[in-house]
């Protein structure tokens, strides 16, 4: 099971867009759920590796632009306490 899951992935990773179209893609997404640049939401995660730490570095490396509301990412213990709490 271990190596089907891993090749799996690997076919999803092989079969990607770059990382600036992928961006492109997900900003088109938002736009399509109604999602207006510059308005008030915010990009839920566990902690800063994604958006922080990775997403900076990545674009960085790759001389793309991230968007600023990847910067908008620390939400993720108001999150859990409503769902644990069903507020």
């Amino acid at each position: 099971m271990g190596v089907s899951i891993r090749f799996s992935m690997s076919l999803q990773v092989d079969r990607g867009v770059p990382l600036s179209e992928a961006l492109l893609m997900h900003d088109a997404w938002l736009e399509r759920k109604g999602v207006v640049k510059g308005s008030n939401f915010a990009v839920v995660t566990w902690g800063d590796w994604d958006c922080r730490v990775m997403l900076e570095s990545e674009c960085k490396l790759k001389r793309i632009i991230k968007p600023p509301y990847f910067n908008r990412w620390k939400l993720e213990t108001f999150v859990i306490v409503i769902l644990h709490y069903e507020l």
